[in-house]
């Protein structure tokens, strides 16, 4: 039988016919991918996205049906670590054995350390822990090393086991060919979790000891706010390298500020972020910075958020972005100012209006609907998400077209119209076919990626 019947018929396994023949068409996309890198990062993707979509036979028969040894195992093992993580640690282990007796009988360490370093993964996650840790012991290489212990940390429950690993990372700290800091991040992290905030600070040591994540960074810093730590949390920025790191890292932190009874600094820190962007050059940072205000700016109380808000939608519309002003007139209308959120929706539709190709103004009103939908206006929003979907479907270029008609489908199913979506999704595989192997790559991606959030 050829893949494609086996695909096809294992879905049954999904809710729907529809829902079955939209994994079974993108599976057999992926496998046609012409080029070797697209095509294998994009079956990996789909080793996470299938289970949780619902197929995860059809996941487990592709990873399979891989004629290379080394992409099949490192397949499976992707789909190792996607059971674990959904609880079914039957299929994790079961899998992660097979994987682990081929590489047993290789006897090439070197050949297969990543794959070897994903599998300890794997390991710890189901709780293999003495496994998990001699595999990573064994990886050649001490970052390698450093990146698999780190990426256990968080699944070693057993304290002794904890503390094995952790020592075995330390060992490293001195090691030649490390050419950066040692990284300790997925201990910091598991310690803050498990409420041991004092021995998490003296793991991460002084400044220059270690370079912590950005994630990290936050983690320790809101448990030292629970505890009554501003200045040392905030002390915490100055780890991170970039301003645009530690402004993201302060953005972050203040819906933590507010609820600790730190209104005020949370909202002068805010203005002081606001301030310098309007001194500055309009960049893709920027926008990021713009999105973490919009979404935390309402915990800073009614007159701190409209007069951030207002500053912003300045901003947005000096950028023409449609998108954004749309989220901001959401927040205003959550917060009480119709008229203003009104006239503000306006502004971003004007916007959308004059995007320069019919995909973009596509995914301006996409954001604009959702904004409605938000602010409780579901009539509107559907008639904007109507007008979206009409405009994708008349534009002509073929990634354009792909990629506004996921993120059309992202809203359909987020509007409770699952039945809509898929078509949608049918229709942006449809758009990927006229592509190249990068569209391809990118629209199958991000439309197995919806159907999975949305299951």
């Amino acid at each position: 039988m050829a893949l494609g019947s086996t695909l096809t018929a294992s879905a049954q396994s999904a809710d729907d016919p529809a829902r079955r023949a939209l994994i079974a068409r993108a599976t057999e996309m992926a496998i046609a991918i012409q080029h070797d890198d697209y095509r294998q990062r994009l079956l990996l993707a789909f080793m996470h996205s299938l289970p949780r979509a619902g197929a995860q036979t059809e996941a487990e028969a592709l990873a399979r049906s891989q004629p290379d040894p080394a992409v099949r195992a490192r397949m499976l093992t992707e789909l190792a670590g996607s059971a674990a993580g959904t609880g079914d640690v039957t299929l994790a282990t079961r899998l992660a054995n097979e994987v682990a007796g081929q590489l047993d009988s290789t006897g090439d360490p070197v050949a297969h350390a990543p794959l070897r370093a994903a599998l300890a993964t794997v390991f710890a996650q189901i709780g293999a822990s003495d496994r998990a840790l001699n595999m990573a012991l064994a990886i050649p290489g001490a970052e390698a090393r450093v990146e698999t212990l780190n990426d256990m940390a968080p699944y070693l429950a057993d304290p002794d086991r904890f503390r094995a690993a952790l020592a075995a990372l330390l060992q490293l700290r001195d090691d030649p060919t490390l050419t950066a800091p040692l990284s300790v991040d997925g201990f910091v992290m598991s310690l803050v979790q498990a409420g041991q905030v004092d021995a998490a600070i003296d793991l991460l040591g002084p400044p220059g000891n270690s370079e912590p994540s950005l994630n990290t960074v936050i983690a320790l810093a809101e448990a030292l706010i629970e505890r009554g730590q501003t200045d040392a949390a905030l002390d915490l920025r100055q780890r991170l390298g970039t301003a645009y790191l530690r402004d993201i890292a302060t953005l972050r932190l203040l819906p933590a500020l507010a609820e600790a009874g730190e209104g005020d600094r949370a909202a002068q820190l805010a203005e002081g972020i606001i301030a310098e962007m309007e001194t500055t050059e309009i960049t893709v940072d920027t926008i990021a910075r713009l999105l973490w205000l919009v979404d935390v700016l309402p915990h800073l109380g009614l007159e701190a958020a409209m007069d951030g808000l207002q500053a912003i939608a300045v901003l947005s519309t000096d950028m023409k972005h449609a998108g954004l002003l749309a989220d901001i007139a959401a927040e205003m209308d959550l917060l009480g100012r119709e008229r203003l959120a009104l006239a503000t929706f306006s502004t971003a539709l004007r916007l959308a209006a004059e995007s320069d190709t019919l995909a973009l103004q596509s995914q301006a009103l996409v954001t604009i609907s959702r904004g409605l939908r938000r602010a409780g206006r579901d009539i509107t929003a559907d008639e904007f998400l109507a007008n979206a979907l009409s405009l994708a479907q008349q534009s002509r270029h073929p990634l354009g077209d792909g990629s506004s008609l996921v993120y059309i489908a992202r809203a359909q199913f987020q509007a409770g119209r699952p039945s809509e979506a898929l078509a949608t999704l049918s229709a942006a595989l449809t758009a990927a076919e006229q592509y190249t192997s990068l569209g391809q790559f990118v629209i199958l991606r991000d439309a197995l990626q919806a159907l999975a959030d949305a299951t």
